[in-house]
């Protein structure tokens, strides 16, 4: 019954004409003690962060979600569901990043990992494949999470997994990613982000919302913390990398996870998106925007 009210509420008119009645019901009793939870529609970071019941803590930087996505252990190997299978197999999304790491990671490769948590993707990717020689792979996140993540990454004796709080100190890179943590970036962190783009051969985006109207701002209730989340435009998200020599080389759907708004059905989103750039090979390629554009934009639903 909870999930056929939250879909009316998410995705039909009925959510907005219920809007005034019980919006402020939602907010007192699911939304601010939930988990994954959005609510309202704004049109900035900032906006969206003052929405925030007051009194509560903002960010990822908070120990309670830091210990919710790190956890006590580091896993060696992709964990199992109490049917023996693969939990990636929950996000099949994860395989794509897998498969074109496995293509791009040259022995000695460098690589970035932006909001990687404890290293999860690395811990996947050496489940499925041998890592070449003199790979290093750094995991660039908030201060509460690096320390736990850095306790993992010992109690294990892992060498070649590194730890960084700021993105700006790093140099170049073979292969920057960010899986499912751009949203979430403040502006100004996104520019740290696409400086650092400037830097990377290979960029890697994953569980990122795509849409082919405005951007706008959500806020996302994280069980102990609340964080603004961005939807951003297809077009203007593209041609930002395109601007810097990235081109979007593959791309595929996230049908495991979408973006729903109680009272905001106009903004439900119901799949997210996964890319990946790469450097232009010639100097004398075509860097048009539109031209540059026209066959990405295609793979990820865009007209």
């Amino acid at each position: 019954m909870r999930k056929l009210a939250m879909s009316l509420m998410t995705t039909t008119s009925l959510g907005r004409w219920a809007r005034p009645l019980l919006r402020k019901p939602y907010e007192r009793r699911y939304w601010s003690r939930g988990m994954n939870l959005m609510s309202g529609v704004f049109p900035s970071f900032e906006e969206a962060l003052r929405h925030a019941p007051p009194g509560r803590p903002t960010g990822w930087d908070e120990k309670g979600i830091a210990a919710n996505i790190v956890g006590d252990k580091a896993p060696a190997r992709a964990s199992n569901d109490s049917n023996g299978l693969p939990v990636l197999l929950h996000q099949p999304s994860t395989f794509a990043v897998l498969l074109w790491l496995n293509k791009v990671l040259k022995p000695g490769a460098r690589v970035v990992d932006v909001g990687g948590a404890s290293g999860l993707t690395y811990w996947h990717y050496r489940h499925y494949f041998d890592l070449p020689p003199g790979v290093t792979w750094t995991v660039v996140d908030v201060p509460e999470v690096i320390g736990r993540a850095k306790h993992l990454a010992a109690k294990r004796g892992v060498e070649k997994l590194l730890f960084c709080e700021d993105l700006a100190a790093l140099g170049e890179c073979d292969v920057l990613m960010s899986l499912g943590c751009i949203q979430y970036m403040s502006p100004t962190a996104l520019a740290t982000f696409m400086e650092a783009a400037q830097r990377a051969r290979t960029v890697i985006v994953n569980k990122i919302p795509l849409i082919d109207s405005p951007d706008f701002w959500t806020l996302q209730s994280l069980g102990t913390t609340f964080a603004p989340y961005q939807v951003s435009n297809r077009v203007r998200f593209l041609r930002a990398f395109a601007d810097i020599g990235l081109d979007v080389c593959d791309a595929w759907d996230v049908p495991e996870l979408n973006i729903s708004i109680p009272f905001e059905p106009g903004h439900h989103v119901p799949s997210l998106n996964g890319l990946v750039l790469r450097r232009r090979a010639e100097a004398g390629m075509k860097n048009e925007a539109s031209d540059s554009l026209r066959g990405p934009l295609a793979l990820v639903g865009g007209a």
